[in-house]
């Protein structure tokens, strides 16, 4: 399901990865809480980045080659948009239902429909000449310093921290899909595991549900 490539974790001490399959069961709207109830009350607007796990993902942001005071890493920026009392965007159920567990968590989550993927994912680093057409974007060539996900065939289904591809995004036909979350020193691979977790709790009161166990890898 997921493969880390040498390159990616020397550039990136401490790399890890987090997925899990689900399953389209049934198909439910209403059935996640409001987004004020994931948010830690303990949180605030000026101070949410020196949480240590955003501040985390702020560091490997910057070891990317991404500004995170421009790009916010998912997680922070849809907490941050919880707290400033603006709603999240409806997407898709099963999107909306992870991107709850990532404000909730902190940890950027990513989904990919399986029909529009060759497993096994490789974390690596993008090449020169790397195509890529992300979701809201026009397509263009990755920065070599970038960290992808690519499939089997090749094709990149994201872009570490940044944007994921149009062609692979959930979608209102999506039966089964990947979900994905990332990080390396100093985020703890338990990181990702919370946010697997709280993003199978959420799927499953939109009506998706697990397919087999989680898996990370190194495994520890």
């Amino acid at each position: 399901m997921l493969v880390l490539h040498d390159d990616a974790q020397a550039r990136l001490p401490g790399l890890w990865a987090a997925a899990v399959i689900v399953r389209k069961e049934g198909w439910s709207e209403e059935g996640l809480p409001g987004a004020q109830a994931v948010v830690d009350p303990a949180w605030h607007l000026d101070t949410l980045k020196d949480d240590p796990i955003a501040a985390g993902y702020r560091k490997l942001s910057w070891a990317l080659g991404i500004d995170p005071t421009k790009n916010r890493p998912s997680g922070e920026a849809l907490a941050r948009r919880i707290l400033a009392g603006k709603p999240l965007p409806k997407i898709h159920p099963l999107v909306d239902a992870y991107n709850l567990a990532s404000a909730q968590t902190l940890v950027p989550l990513s989904a990919y429909d399986l029909d529009h993927i060759e497993p096994p994912l490789t974390v690596r680093p993008a090449t020169e000449v790397e195509p890529f057409h992300g979701i809201g974007r026009d397509p263009e060539r990755l920065d070599a310093g970038r960290i992808v996900y690519a499939d089997a065939a090749g094709h990149v289904a994201g872009v570490a921290l940044w944007r994921d591809a149009l062609a692979t995004r959930v979608r209102e036909e999506t039966q089964r899909a990947l979900l994905l979350a990332i990080g390396a020193d100093p985020v703890p691979p338990e990181a990702g595991d919370r946010a697997l977790d709280a993003a199978l709790a959420m799927a499953r009161r939109v009506g998706f549900t697990s397919e087999g166990d989680s898996m990370r890898v190194p495994v520890t």
